[in-house]
């Protein structure tokens, strides 16, 4: 299976705290190699410096793609880019993860986003995509939030 991670754009990149948020999406590439150990392609991409979102959705055609938002001042970059992720490729499952989404959740539980990681990356979307790419339901993997949607039997998440 092929994942994309993301890191937006932050917006807030030339004002406050915003030089603190130069450095690479280390923890994207900490996930991306615990899939390579699974044995799945990924593509990390840090948004502020590469090729354009729709180019890498064509370039990867990723059935998963994981958004990164550490910080709560990230928290509108990343719903709009998972909105933008759902428009171009409609079939990939959206994962939102970081601390920020693991922290207070409640902002991504949107018709964009189909599960929010809430524990150790690492650990669950090497777990989510086994079963993606095995055609097994995301709510068997431990410490995803998974939205209520119409396809879910949840009446608003589960969490494991």
């Amino acid at each position: 299976m092929h994942v994309l991670l993301l890191r937006p754009v932050p917006g807030n990149d030339r004002f406050g705290l915003g030089p603190f948020f130069r450095i690479e999406p280390l923890g994207l590439e900490y996930v991306a190699a615990a899939l390579e150990a699974h044995g799945h392609r990924t593509t990390v991409a840090d948004l502020r410096y590469s090729r354009p979102l729709k180019s890498l959705l064509r370039a990867t055609r990723p059935a998963l793609v994981g958004i990164a938002c550490m910080h709560a001042l990230e928290t509108d970059e990343a719903l709009a880019l998972a909105a933008d992720v759902r428009r171009a490729s409609p079939e990939s499952f959206i994962l939102i993860g970081g601390h920020s989404a693991a922290a207070y959740p409640a902002p991504f539980f949107t018709s964009s986003i189909d599960a929010i990681c809430a524990t150790d990356g690492e650990l669950a979307v090497p777990a989510l995509a086994d079963a993606l790419e095995k055609g097994r339901s995301p709510s068997q993997v431990p410490g995803l939030l998974l939205p209520w949607n119409a396809t879910s039997t949840s009446p608003a998440c589960a969490i494991w």
